[in-house]
């Protein structure tokens, strides 16, 4: 699926293709895959294109809207982007920081593990799930083994007679 001409601009920086898709009526709570409203705020923020997050709450943008880890989304953009004058910003207009739960610390911590993993020798490739326990998993060795002709002819020699 293509993106949006309003999620293009934001991903460029392009303040005035931002305000010339929002004219041609692009929905500013645009949705995102998993039908989260609030994208191209959340875009911004992570991106650190401070003119349009301005522009963007502005004119009306959800500053807590949620998506897969709950509201507060902008902001936890921001952090994740590592953008203070954002935050900073997002923090003027309201925006409120989620409190910590004991759930959504394990998810971080599940998360940060799992991307560690990935970096790992023998883990499994990027957007695969590992299914099996590190002492489970199978790898492939070879022991190379010096045979004498007698050894040989009885390892394999009635397979080789058809026997």
């Amino acid at each position: 699926m293509r993106p949006s001409p309003l999620r293009q601009a934001i991903e460029h920086g392009d303040l005035a293709a931002v305000r010339r898709a929002l004219l041609d009526g692009a929905d500013l709570e645009e949705a995102d895959i998993h039908g989260k409203r609030g994208l191209p705020l959340r875009l911004a923020c992570f991106h650190g294109h401070l003119a349009i997050v301005r522009e963007l709450l502005e004119l009306g943008a959800d500053l807590n809207a949620d998506n897969g880890e709950g509201p507060g989304a902008p902001l936890r953009m921001a952090q994740r982007g590592g953008h203070p004058e954002i935050i900073a910003l997002l923090r003027d207009y309201g925006a409120k920081a989620r409190q910590m739960t004991t759930s959504n610390v394990l998810t971080h911590f599940d998360r940060r593990l799992h991307g560690e993993r990935r970096r790992r020798p023998g883990a499994p490739p990027h957007g695969m799930r590992e299914r099996r326990a590190s002492e489970d998993r199978r790898g492939t060795s070879i022991n190379e083994v010096n045979l004498s002709a007698t050894q040989w002819a009885d390892l394999f020699g009635s397979r080789l007679r058809g026997n």
